[in-house]
Formats: C-alpha cells, structure tokens, sequence
C-alpha cells in the first residue's frame, strides 16, 4: 500500500485508507495512548487537545523520520465517520427524541386523567 501511493491508480483506489486506518485504531484506544504519552512526555499534561499524525521514512532515512516536516496528519473521529454512520447517527438522535416525545405525551395524558379512589373503582367494576 505504502508503494502504491506513489502512482495514480494507487492514488485513486488507496487515496486515504491507511491514515484511516491507523486513525480507527487510535481513536479506539486513545485514552490508554494519552495516559501513556503523558507518562512519557510530561510535557503534555498541560495539552488541551491531541492530535495525531505519521511519518513514512523511505530508503532507511532513519534521521529523515526525527524531523517534524512532512508528517501526515490523521482524520479526527468526525472526518471517519462515513455517510452509513452518519445517517445511523441521524436516525439514533431522531429516534432518541421520538422516545422523549412518546413519554412526554404518556405523561400528560396520565396527568389529565382524573383520580380514581378504590371505591369509586370497585363501583364500576360491580355496575
């Protein structure tokens, strides 16, 4: 895939799919790899915001791969989120506030309800 990225077919098909990729898992375990980094880095206790990124390092450039340039910044959670996820999204919160309509109507309707006592039950039952 690495390879591929360099020609335009692999440009087309592979376009994003490995910073995706390793965005998916990051962002699966990102409260295990902030504790880690801050463990690490104590520099970063202070960091209001993470953001993550990758540096591919050709021909064995070991010192290339130090340097800050050139370093490929991953999506944020939102930017992988494709249009199935995005529309399930949608439908959840719509669903979510159907159900609070729902219960908000079943309440109202309980409270317009008159008070019935337990004689006044027990009439209608035997009349």
């Amino acid at each position: 895939m690495v390879a591929a990225k360099d020609n335009f077919l692999g440009k087309y098909i592979y376009k994003d799919t490995l910073a995706r990729n390793i965005a998916a898992v990051i962002y699966r375990d990102e409260k295990e790899i902030k504790k880690t980094a801050i463990k690490q880095h104590r520099v970063l206790r202070s960091a209001t915001e993470f953001r993550y990124g990758y540096k591919l390092i050709e021909n064995g450039n070991v010192r290339a791969g130090l340097a800050t340039n050139d370093v490929i910044e991953l999506p944020t959670p939102d930017k992988l989120k494709t249009v199935v996820d995005k529309v399930k999204d949608f439908f959840g919160d719509a669903k979510e506030s159907f159900g609070k309509l729902t219960t908000l109507n079943s309440t109202e309707d309980e409270e317009a309800r008159p008070e019935v006592t337990k004689g006044e039950e027990k009439a209608k039952i035997k009349g």
